[in-house]
């Protein structure tokens, strides 16, 4: 039934919904805090929007280690459990914003970045921290979202997605931004940027005759 006129397996990605160029930089800005759960919690996003866009389990797991010179150099935990080929570490500088940020979030005195973890941890012992930690984050992230009005909810998972597209809409290839996120193909990457923007349709278009 899959050969040539039969059915085939389809690859739609819904198009993904991001925060505006405006809105990042609004979040960025916001200095409004409750509380220092809830300034901790957007440190926390920031940090995994300007560190290549990784997920919260990346930086749970993070070492000190993990830092080369001006560089975090480490496998993404989900290419680790679910590829046998082709894995690549995932190379990131650390720019001098990112240090502001890693300052607000880190523990020196712990041999992970976080500071949540002890050496020798189980895999349920990592799940549960990791779920239980996102749930809290995203909790305060919820609150900001709605103070600064985001067209997207401002989650951990949107981190990912916002760096993504910051990128293209930078004009940067889907090869290089793939690259970065540590993908192993293109398709992979087009699932986490959003569609262009209304106003660059806009712009598009004013070439037609």
């Amino acid at each position: 039934p899959f050969g040539r006129g039969g059915y085939t397996i389809g690859s739609y990605f819904p198009t993904k919904q991001v925060i505006s160029k405006k809105e990042i930089e609004k979040v960025v800005r916001y200095k409004d805090f409750d509380s220092p759960e809830q300034e901790y919690a957007l440190n926390v996003w920031l940090f995994l929007y300007r560190v290549n866009g990784i997920n919260f389990a990346d930086l749970l797991g993070m070492r000190w280690d993990n830092i080369k010179g001006d560089y975090f150099v480490f496998y993404r935990r989900k290419t680790r459990n679910t590829r046998k080929n082709n894995i690549k570490p995932i190379q990131s500088h650390i720019s001098p914003k990112v240090k502001k940020v890693m300052s607000k979030i880190e523990d020196k005195d712990s041999p992970f970045i976080l500071g949540e973890l002890k050496e020798e941890y189980s895999e349920e012992t990592f799940t549960n921290k990791s779920d239980k930690l996102r749930g809290e984050i995203n909790a305060h992230l919820k609150v900001i979202s709605k103070k600064l009005n985001l067209s997207v909810e401002l989650l951990t998972e949107t981190a990912r997605d916002c760096y993504a597209t910051t990128l293209y809409r930078s004009g940067v290839s889907k090869d290089d931004i793939g690259e970065m996120m540590g993908h192993s193909n293109s398709m992979i990457t087009e699932h986490y940027i959003s569609s262009i923007s209304v106003e660059k349709t806009k712009d598009i278009n004013k070439h037609i005759l």
